[in-house]
């Protein structure tokens, strides 16, 4: 593969991984979005789909290694900029390095909103499980719980009966 099919090939490669990552961030954004509002179908979903582009981004990836070492000549590199500036000049260098850091962007805000949502769905867990746990140890005299070894420990709250708290007669 001569130098300027390698370029192309790239430039091609970079496209199609920007595209994929747009896509993958607007799938992270409606999935937080579905789980600010506990939608649990639609935020299944968007997981099932994100996952299936990172495959096709690992892909994508990994389509492209083959030009870049034709580029590379056998030199090694410790990223793809430093390998476009060392064997690339003028227009093609401006066209590649201008890609690279549109991807770099794009990575980085998605690696930001990915953080976002693990946190939201993290506080959403947490919340759920806290308010099914008070429901719970409010409706059971005797709790039963395990400990970090696999013991069970029991612990035990009153619980008033039903009339208990109101009046019985007005």
């Amino acid at each position: 593969m001569n130098k300027e099919q390698a370029i192309r090939q790239i430039v091609t490669s970079l496209d199609a991984e920007i595209s994929l990552y747009t896509r993958y961030r607007a799938l992270v954004e409606e999935e937080l979005e579905s789980v600010k509002k506990f939608n649990v179908p639609n935020s299944q979903t968007c997981a099932e789909k994100r996952e299936k582009l990172c495959l096709l981004i690992a892909r994508e990836r990994e389509k492209r290694a083959t030009p870049i070492e034709s580029l590379a000549s056998g030199d090694v590199y410790p990223n793809l900029t430093a390998l476009v500036k060392a064997h690339t000049e003028g227009n093609d260098r401006a066209l590649l390095l201008r890609k690279i850091e549109d991807l770099r962007k794009i990575v980085t805000d998605t690696r930001r909103l990915n953080t976002t949502l693990s946190l939201s769905v993290e506080y959403s867990l947490g919340l759920i499980s806290s308010k099914a746990s008070i429901v719970r140890s409010a409706s059971h005299e005797v709790q039963r719980e395990y400990t970090i070894h696999g013991n069970i420990r029991e612990s035990v709250h009153p619980v008033a009966s039903r009339s208990g708290g109101t009046l019985r007669q007005a």
